[in-house]
């Protein structure tokens, strides 16, 4: 019987900070590197165990990235000031080593949704595994003489739940007593998956079925097994073919970029003499206002988990939702 070992965690970080224009201007740029290793893992125990599972430590899990900021005051008098800034975050993330024995494992299996979370020396946390259609050396999709798209049973590597890089654009301006500030932000290079949309699309209630049926069918690069070329497929043929509840996952794959509205605030500042409060502020606050940039058919925030099973993936989640409210800040 092993004991496990507590994780451990080597870190590098190389950062630089600059002030100029009279700390009008201020840049900070930092380089980091962490390797975790002796990670706490739960993998599946051979059909001879009495046991379902067992721990390990296992791992040498990479990240390495880059963060920065960029602020400027780019106006500054006695009447109106304009604040601007500009932050972002760069992460890769690699599994460099797993167990000796354990070269890859799922933490999610290979469900009736067609998706799988798994760990692989040279993947990341986050791959999403599942399933693609039956192509040719051409990348057609091969379709049997029925017209029914043909699914690939080997589940393939399709995308990453994590994103890349992300970014915010915060401004900051008062003039007087009022003030207005917004922030933007965006997450870019990552994929999320749609369980949702491939049940309504299964079911034939989807915009997508719909549009499909008045076009009279779904387009495709497709192929016979004969070697005819095949470029429409009856809709209802598709859709229960590749959705429904173990759909071809690939069509479910989206990318996950979205840019947005993150907050927006509008206040004013009630200057009370001979007075308790030396001052009044009352702000009226919106947060996630609206989509500038979004690609996937729902919030790629609103998923099952923020843990690595199952981020970034959505199955009937509730929808995103905007916040409005009002707040009131007192100065003695």
């Amino acid at each position: 019987m092993k004991t496990l070992k507590p994780e451990k965690t080597k870190s590098l970080e190389i950062g630089t900070e600059w002030r100029m224009w009279n700390n009008r201007l201020n840049v900070d740029l930092t380089y980091y590197k962490t390797n975790t290793t002796n990670q706490f893992f739960k993998v599946a125990a051979s059909h001879a165990s009495l046991n379902k599972q067992y721990a390990i430590n296992a791992g040498n899990i990479q990240n390495q990235g880059i963060e920065a900021l960029v602020s400027l005051d780019a106006i500054k008098n006695d009447n109106f000031t304009w604040n601007t800034s500009v932050n972002f975050t760069y992460n890769k993330n690699k599994i460099i080593e797993l167990a000796d024995a354990v070269p890859e494992f799922n933490l999610t299996g290979e469900g009736r949704n067609n998706f799988a979370s798994k760990l692989e020396v040279g993947g990341s946390f986050g791959d999403i595994y599942g399933q693609d259609f039956v192509r040719d050396n051409q990348g057609r999709i091969i379709i049997s003489a029925d017209g029914i798209p043909q699914k690939n049973n080997v589940y393939t590597k399709l995308g990453n739940s994590n994103p890349i890089w992300q970014m915010g654009w915060n401004n900051s301006f008062n003039y007087k007593n009022f003030n207005l500030s917004f922030l933007i932000d965006g997450k870019f290079n990552y994929d999320v998956m749609s369980v949702t949309q491939s049940l309504l699309d299964g079911y034939g209630v989807s915009k997508v079925t719909g549009d499909a049926r008045a076009n009279g069918g779904v387009i495709v690069n497709g192929v016979t097994p004969d070697g005819k070329a095949v470029t429409k497929v009856d809709a209802e043929q598709w859709y229960t073919s590749t959705a429904g509840m173990g759909p071809v996952s690939s069509q479910y794959i989206y990318d996950g970029t979205v840019v947005r509205l993150r907050e927006l605030t509008f206040g004013y500042d009630f200057n009370i003499k001979d007075s308790f409060f030396k001052k009044l502020r009352v702000n009226a606050v919106g947060r996630n206002l609206f989509y500038i940039s979004k690609k996937a058919p729902f919030d790629p925030e609103v998923t099952m988990s923020t843990g690595n099973a199952l981020s970034g993936v959505d199955i009937f989640m509730m929808p995103a939702t905007r916040n409005y409210g009002l707040t009131l800040n007192a100065t003695f």
